[in-house]
């Protein structure tokens, strides 16, 4: 079969755009009979891997009715049926999107979030610097940012969703509610976000300045992927020849890993990973320094005490809050969400408030979905 349903999402998937490892995340079936299924990779004509779904220990019979049922499902009513259930995901996501935001505890230490958030309400902040920064909510503002926060992530934390497929549906999901937020109607959750996003860039200027100063000399790999930007390619398209051809376990990890760091030190060159967050350390001193003011003479006597050098800064504590709100969105924990709301249960059960936030789309440790009606 070439497509299959994921329960976790409730779409339709494409065997081509999955790895093995996300039929068993993203809880992947048989759309006709609802057993689990797994991915298989043969070649084809011209030496080209071509991909199926696959049952498991299933009668030929029923097999073969599976796969005729499966094959009649064409592109449109794919897409009708994609296209509803990320509507329904999307408002169940929108219903919990302020409490899943504060499940993000850094800014909060020591104060609630209630707290928090009237301190950058109540000031000059909230009044005078956000409101215009909240107005740029496009497609294309989003794009522009994933790639650096991505970068930005992997250098401070040494972490990334495990598949492309996973980080995929990951931009995707958080795409969608960021364009959400440029509704009239969002104001109060695209407010949220904003306060919730100030208050990261103060507390990550140290950060902000050593991931700076780290990315600052790119590795031999990143100065030779500038030069030859189809190198990174042909190492993918390497390393899935080998998965394809069924090389050794090792012949393929070793292959993987080589395009993983190429991939990561050539992010840094392509995003100017390490000028970006030294703009933005720049703004978190600004931010810092406004956080508390409450009054506009406040405000611009202080502009003044920091000197024309931080007057420029304010472009960089722009950039930097657009930055961690498209960063926050792109770290809430989608899939254990999605799996609590298919299980029917609420949908931050079992999530509490962490300071480094839970990356994975596939939550560890719960049972299948699998069975009639278990799609909502």
């Amino acid at each position: 079969m070439k497509i299959a349903l994921s329960l976790l999402l409730a779409e339709y998937v494409e065997a081509a755009e999955v790895e093995h490892a996300d039929t068993v995340g993203f809880q992947i079936v048989c759309p006709c009979c609802r057993e689990s299924v797994f991915k298989t990779n043969r070649l084809g004509r011209g030496g080209r891997p071509s991909s199926f779904f696959s049952h498991r220990h299933m009668p030929p019979e029923k097999v073969a009715d599976c796969e005729m049922r499966v094959a009649s499902i064409g592109r449109e009513a794919m897409g009708a049926f994609n296209g509803a259930a990320r509507g329904q995901t999307l408002a169940l996501f929108l219903s919990v999107l302020q409490r899943a935001v504060a499940l993000d505890g850094a800014p909060y230490a020591g104060t609630t979030v209630e707290k928090a958030h009237w301190r950058v309400r109540g000031g000059i902040v909230g009044e005078r610097l956000l409101a215009p920064m909240a107005r740029d909510w496009t497609g294309e503002a989003f794009d522009g940012l994933v790639d650096s926060y991505d970068a930005f992530l992997l250098k401070t934390t040494g972490r990334r969703l495990d598949t492309a497929f996973a980080r995929a549906t990951q931009h995707r999901i958080a795409r969608d509610v960021f364009l959400h937020l440029g509704t009239p109607q969002a104001g109060s959750s695209r407010d949220f976000l904003m306060r919730h996003a100030f208050l990261r860039v103060v507390g990550n200027a140290r950060l902000y300045r050593e991931a700076a100063a780290e990315s600052a000399l790119p590795s031999g790999p990143a100065r030779m992927g500038h030069a030859d930007p189809g190198a990174l390619d042909r190492m993918v398209a390497d390393a899935v020849r080998l998965r394809a051809a069924a090389a050794p376990a090792e012949e393929i990890r070793d292959a993987e890993a080589a395009a993983a760091r190429w991939e990561r030190s050539y992010a840094e060159v392509r995003s100017g990973l390490s000028e970006i967050l030294g703009g933005f350390a720049t703004g978190a001193a600004v931010a810092a320094a406004l956080l508390d003011v409450r009054s506009t003479s406040r405000m611009n006597r202080t502009l003044r005490e920091m000197g024309d050098g931080e007057l420029d800064a304010m472009a960089y504590l722009g950039a930097a809050v657009r930055f961690e709100a498209v960063g926050t969105l792109l770290r809430l924990p989608y899939a254990r969400m999605a799996w609590n709301h298919r299980a029917g249960l609420s949908p931050l059960q079992g999530l509490a408030s962490v300071s480094d936030r839970d990356l994975g789309l596939r939550p560890a440790e719960v049972r299948h979905l699998g069975g009639d009606g278990a799609v909502a």
